[in-house]
């Protein structure tokens, strides 16, 4: 196995260039191929009953646009001290 991973290292110190260039097109394909996905569907997911469903509609209820916006900071610092 060591042998195999020499022959491989030295192959590819001696022809970096190229795979380089081999790397740089697997990176341009994976972009190229995320760009043209199609975007996932947004599904609204709901299991009526859950203790996780009513904690939503708690929340939707009390908050009608903050926990579906995404996380935000957790908390909240007052002024610097020595700042006045």
């Amino acid at each position: 196995m060591a042998a195999l991973l020499y022959r491989i290292g030295r192959w590819t110190f001696r022809r970096h260039r190229l795979v380089d260039g081999l790397w740089l097109g697997v990176l341009v394909l994976a972009v190229v191929a995320a760009a043209l996905a199609p975007a996932g569907e947004e599904e609204d997911l709901s299991m009526p009953g859950t203790e996780s469903q009513k904690a939503f509609d708690l929340l939707d209820e009390r908050f009608p646009r903050s926990h579906s916006q995404g996380a935000g900071p957790g908390w909240c610092s007052g002024p610097r001290r020595g700042s006045g």
